[in-house]
């Protein structure tokens, strides 16, 4: 099942926050960032895990739109790289996006250090990025948006990215492998990107007293299970979030 529900217009992973341009009442209603449920599997299938794998995730994600840089672009001496550039802002005519000062190993794109040609002075960093709806053209707005420097060589497109963010919680019940009767499953918190080790459990279950495990609320009938592959079917989820 999926659900959405409205997230924050700026992203939280950004290493900077931007000057954004005023937004009309027409655009305040936009929602540039979508928080989508993740729900695996379906209460009552039958699934497989292997050995390592995820046999239960629950938790959020969180869509984002932007654009696509598939190439490097030097607009006047600033360089955006390839890569996507998340809106922050939009008005009747242009969409308005976030960068990275430094190189992002997430595929985020950044813009390094400009310096002018005369006595190699650092130039103040961009305000934000600028696409037309309309027409190709990308813009480096500087200034507090009193000023702007366009390409319109360059291609680019509008999409919309899956991300996670720190705001998106999981949670997962993983196999780790059998042992005779006894089954082991961990059970595993993440936010965003980064594992929460501390409430990280590991439990074992006995097959020969019950085929049905339990944990956090999870009831899963197992139908099969060996070293390397369990199949089941989840009875009820996790509950807690």
């Amino acid at each position: 099942m999926i659900r959405k529900s409205v997230a924050l217009a700026c992203l939280t992973l950004l290493s900077a926050c931007l000057a954004a341009p005023v937004i009309t009442t027409a655009q305040q209603g936009k929602n540039l960032t979508v928080r989508e449920r993740i729900d695996y599997p379906d209460l009552g299938s039958v699934t497989e895990a292997g050995l390592g794998e995820e046999m239960l995730r629950q938790g959020t994600f969180t869509e984002v739109e932007g654009i696509e840089l598939p190439q490097l672009n030097r607009i006047d001496r600033y360089t955006l790289s390839a890569g996507f550039y998340p809106q922050i802002a939009e008005d009747k005519d242009y969409t308005y996006h976030a960068f990275r000062m430094n190189r992002s190993r997430t595929g985020y794109g950044h813009i390094g250090p400009a310096r002018t040609t005369f006595l190699s002075e650092i130039l103040p960093a961009p305000s934000a990025i600028r696409a037309a709806k309309s027409r190709q053209q990308t813009c480096v707005i500087v200034r507090d948006f009193l000023s702007s420097a366009c390409d319109t060589e360059k291609p680019y497109k509008q999409v919309t990215r899956t991300q996670l963010t720190q705001s998106d919680l999981q949670q997962k019940l993983i196999y780790e492998g059998r042992d005779g009767n006894r089954i082991r499953i961990r059970y595993s918190e993440t936010s965003g990107h980064y594992a929460r080790p501390e409430f990280s459990r590991e439990e074992e279950y006995d097959l020969g007293q019950s085929d049905e495990i339990a944990y956090k609320g999870a009831r899963i009938k197992v139908l099969q299970a060996d070293g390397t592959v369990i199949r089941y079917q989840v009875l009820s989820k996790l509950t807690g979030w």
